[in-house]
């Protein structure tokens, strides 16, 4: 019986755990996982649906800078018996945290486990992250870096991906990686399908949805990002685009919902009469598209976008030129001018609607993967 261990910090990541613990269980492993998450946020999941054989909670409060550093070493020594059982396999979303770099180099060096490391989203294909920092959080990172080092662990270069002793990366795109990350690792592409409709009914279980029956419509559906929270960001682009979002949606007599990013704060959009506004924000988007209809995914670069599209073939409307965010992604419907927005908009507008539901519950696809990982 090989034995699984995972490392959890949002609700996008539990909901993928979820999703390989399933046919995990299939294959007779036993499933750990460090849950991440305050015990507010860990009361509104059911857990039991989950199935994992131990939740180890690690309720980290600080969720950035130096105090949630701290908090990691705090979890690491307390728990010094669960790291002396050995794992076949670490799979996690995050090779650069203390955390992360303590499991991978005590279950590489100790137990030769396998070290997967699993996409959550478009930050995994990003390239030269650091120059993208203010100097407020380079100076962050440089302090995380020196204390680790003090506490034997040596974290990698500022950004996803990066860690020597990654064995694995299961991502969607691999040809898009860059090509230091994906130097020596074996790449388990994705499957590029929605889960099978059994485990999205058990996702709709996990996070208490399951007396959502009803299918709601909305013309157009904009998935927020915690720009003007973003050091250095200017505030101004943000406003900008949001008031013609509010006005355009308006002229055009379109029905806006609008998906906060969980660590933005919802009351920047409650000024704007036309939007409606999914205020329980920490339940992955993913999920709640399973009881959606919309034509328009419109987004500075959320990664749930993205899913949703290799998931339902509906491809987004990504905006990050547009507000100024200077970032390399390749590959996506990018528009860099509100003229091009504006066309982007009609373009969606006339199209034929998208079967959302018309997809192939491919559960081998799915199936091979984590066989892939387990291996």
């Amino acid at each position: 019986m090989k034995k699984v261990l995972f490392v959890i910090e949002t609700y996008y990541q539990l909901m993928y755990a979820s999703i390989i613990n399933y046919y995990l269980k299939i294959n007779s492993a036993q499933t750990y996982i460090i849950l991440c998450l305050d015990e507010k946020e860990i009361k509104k999941i059911n857990l039991k649906e989950n199935a994992f054989d131990k939740i180890i909670k690690f309720e980290n409060r600080k969720k950035h800078g130096l105090g949630n550093f701290f908090e990691q070493v705090s979890f690491v020594k307390k728990n010094r018996k669960i790291w002396s059982q050995k794992f076949d396999v670490l799979a996690l979303f995050n090779d650069s945290r203390y955390l992360d770099g303590y499991l991978i180099k005590r279950m590489k060096k100790e137990y030769s486990s396998k070290i997967v490391l699993l996409e959550e989203g478009l930050a995994l294909y990003l390239k030269n992250e650091y120059k993208l920092l203010g100097f407020k959080s380079k100076a962050k990172y440089f302090a995380r870096k020196i204390l680790a080092q003090i506490g034997g662990v040596n974290l990698p270069q500022y950004g996803l991906g990066y860690h020597i002793s990654v064995d694995k990366i299961a991502l969607y795109s691999p040809d898009l990686i860059e090509k230091r990350k994906a130097e020596k690792k074996e790449l388990i592409k994705l499957p590029n399908c929605s889960p099978p409709d059994k485990i999205m009914r058990q996702m709709m279980k996990i996070f208490n949805l399951e007396n959502e029956t009803e299918t709601k419509r909305y013309d157009c559906i904009y998935f927020g990002q915690s720009l003007s929270e973003l050091e250095g960001y200017e505030k101004e682009n943000e406003d900008r685009f949001l008031n013609y979002l509010d006005y355009m949606t308006k002229q055009k007599k379109l029905k806006i919902a609008i998906k906060p990013h969980p660590f933005e704060d919802v009351n920047k959009y409650k000024k704007y009469s036309n939007f409606y506004i999914i205020e329980n924000n920490i339940i992955p988007a993913e999920i709640l598209f399973y009881k959606m209809k919309i034509d328009i995914i419109i987004t500075p670069f959320s990664s749930a976008a993205r899913n949703i599209n290799i998931w339902w073939k509906n491809e987004p409307i990504y905006i990050f030129e547009l507000l100024g965010i200077r970032i390399k992604l390749s590959g996506l419907n990018t528009v860099k001018t509100y003229d091009e927005f504006n066309s982007a908009i009609e373009k969606k507008l006339y199209q034929s609607r998208n079967k959302y539901k018309d997809y192939l519950d491919k559960d081998s696809e799915y199936s091979n993967m984590v066989l892939k990982i387990l291996k």
